[in-house]
């Protein structure tokens, strides 16, 4: 007899949409195309436009900060000292500290996981922390917004276009005899009607609109570069998303040369604009900084169309390379790329293998490409470095392998550690021909804090082999605490295809709790097996508590397992807290598991309630 364990479920009764209340997709590549996907809005039926995670978060925070509360001395963390449990870390210029609120623990957490680009010296009446007789507090204006938002559509025809849903809860009775349904004034008063709670859906079409496509100077405008970025569906018959940035040049800021030698300390203080190395004979690194064993101190600009290419070897970083120090930078990484036909592609935008402070700015349109050989990291490429907090949104960044795999569409974190994270990821991919992983984040025997912000319409997809995490892919890894909503995110694979949102494989290592809403996120196969549409946990892995709902997601293949979530060998998820509406495992050739939940192999799911 199998020992999976799942602990007390308390649920409303749940409606299956018999029509799906036009919510179904027609087929696989309907929904890709189309992004159609399932939010569903706690009742009254007339919701306003939802709101995304970050916004919602920032207005917490600037209550809070904004009304009476208390003052917290700050302890520093030596080396080799971890914070007691139940304390909150803060990390001021170059040192950690840390401190054990009494009240208020959510936001403040959050605050310091989302706010470093935000923390200010103050006065003692308006402090949140005092050490070394200084006092700081959060710049509300500079606390991270969501680098989208939505705007009432027609329909889901379009590009960057989802479909949500507002829900309500109604009462259904049934006759005892027929069970057929009964109309409410219908009812005879002698008759004892079965009664069922049900949720009913309305559909309603929202556009993604970033808040920001304009970037650079624009009171100076000495240049124009554009960049449109787009992000095909899966099968790569249409698009699903797909944006223009410009970015205005200010010919006084330019660096006018590439950097290559030490610069002992250094800050730099220069926009970096269509620099590269480019290689015939060997390797290629960093098309506009190459960092190795120096010291840069801090680095404040924009890198824009930056390249490293290599038609003879590898390519590392299209913009930055480093293999020394680098203090925190400060600027927006668009449309760099490193690029090789014969070997590995590292870091559209970053390659590190030293030590980078904090980054803040936004990543758009990096990539890294290889035709004959593995593309790592659209965006960042992390390989056994240390990043601090990043705080920006990832979109349209990708890593795409012609004949081999592709990790990490926007980050790959190798052997590395990567502080928190908070921005959006938008319509980011991993595309290959062997194993993909992760659409947005591949992290591999590395950590990353927190991440907060919002996941939608990333995806893991391979022509020849095996896909996992559409959103994320957590392999030995540690990951912290989790605040967003995964939306349209998937996995699609010619063989096995793994977590549509969520890939967790990661014995004795974790995912901290996940706070959000997964909602239209698939595995699918064409060819093999399908495992957690929305969620994959394998392997005495661990996610902590979740609290969200659960919405149309689905696995699809020769066999099919878990809609929502795939739970096996050993693993271990928390308590959830949510609704699972409209979920389902279809079977193409074999059996087909856990429309909703999947839990099996001595795997253990504590209370659902719903």
């Amino acid at each position: 007899m199998d020992k999976s364990i799942v602990k007390t479920v308390k649920t409303l009764s749940l409606s299956v949409f018999p029509s799906w209340g036009g919510c179904m997709p027609k087929s696989l590549k309907t929904a890709v195309m189309s992004l159609a996907l399932t939010l569903c809005i706690a009742a009254p039926v007339m919701a306003e436009v939802p709101v995304p995670t970050l916004d919602r978060v920032k207005s917490e925070q600037t209550t809070f900060l904004d009304s009476a509360h208390s003052s917290y001395a700050l302890t520093e963390l030596t080396d080799g000292t971890a914070a007691p449990e139940g304390s909150i870390t803060v990390k001021i210029a170059d040192k950690t500290y840390y401190y054990t609120p009494s009240e208020n623990t959510e936001v403040l957490k959050t605050l310091a996981s989302t706010g470093s680009a935000a923390l200010v010296e103050t006065t003692k009446d308006k402090a949140l922390y005092t050490v070394g007789g200084k006092y700081y507090t959060y710049n509300t204006e500079k606390l991270k917004d969501s680098g989208y938002s939505l705007k009432e559509a027609t329909s889901a025809d379009e590009p960057n276009t989802i479909t949500l849903y507002d829900k309500e809860t109604v009462i259904k009775y049934y006759d005892p005899k027929t069970g057929e349904e009964v109309a409410a004034g219908d009812r005879q008063p002698d008759i004892e009607y079965r009664e069922v709670q049900t949720i009913q859906t309305t559909p309603k079409y929202y556009t993604v609109e970033l808040k920001q496509t304009e970037y650079g100077y624009a009171e100076v405008k000495d240049d124009t570069k554009t960049f449109t970025v787009t992000t095909p569906d899966a099968e790569g018959s249409g698009k699903a998303f797909e944006y223009t940035v410009n970015y205005y040049v200010d010919d006084d800021r330019l660096s006018n040369y590439r950097i290559t030698t030490n610069q002992n300390g250094a800050d730099i203080d220069k926009d970096f604009i269509g620099n590269y190395a480019s290689s015939t004979s060997y390797y290629a690194y960093g098309g506009a900084i190459y960092n190795y064993r120096g010291t840069i101190g801090n680095i404040t600009g924009d890198f824009i169309g930056n390249y490293a290419s290599s038609s003879d070897s590898s390519a590392y970083g299209g913009a930055i390379y480093n293999y020394g120090t680098i203090g925190d930078i400060t600027g927006d990484f668009i449309g760099n790329y490193a690029f090789s036909t014969v070997s590995y592609a590292n870091g559209g935008a970053i390659y590190n293998d030293g030590a980078i402070g904090d980054i803040t700015g936004d990543f758009i349109g990096n990539y890294a490409s290889a035709t004959d050989y593995v593309a790592y990291g659209g965006a960042i490429y992390n390989y056994r470095g240390t990043i601090g907090n990043i705080t920006g949104d990832f979109i349209g960044n990708y890593a795409s392998a012609t004949d081999y795999d592709a990790y990490g569409g926007a980050i790959y974190n190798y052997g590395g550690t990567i502080g928190d994270i908070t921005g959006d990821f938008i319509s980011n991919y991993a595309s290959g021909n062997s194993s993909t992983e992760g659409g947005a984040i591949s992290n591999s025997s590395s950590t990353i804090g927190d991440i907060t912000g919002d996941f939608i319409g990333n995806y893991a997809s391979s022509t020849g082999s095996s896909a996992a995490g559409g959103a994320i892919y957590n392999e030995r890894g540690t990951i912290g605490d989790i605040t967003g909503d995964f939306i349209g995110n998937y996995a699609s694979g010619s063989s096995s295809a793994s977590g549509g949102a969520i890939y967790n494989s990661s014995s004795s290592f974790r995912i901290g709790n996940i706070t959000g809403d997964f909602i239209g996120n698939y595995a699918s196969s064409t060819d093999y097996d399908a495992y957690g549409g929305a969620i994959y946990n394998y392997s005495n892995s661990t996610i902590g508590d979740i609290t969200g709902d659960f919405i149309g997601n689905y696995v699809s293949g020769s066999s099919a397992n878990g809609g929502a979530i795939y739970n096996y060998g050993g693993s271990t998820i928390g308590d959830i807290t949510g609704d699972f509406i409209g979920n389902y495992a279809s079977s193409t050739g074999s059996y087909a598991y856990g429309g909703a939940i999947y839990n099996y192999g001595g795997s253990t799911i504590g209370d659902i309630t719903g």
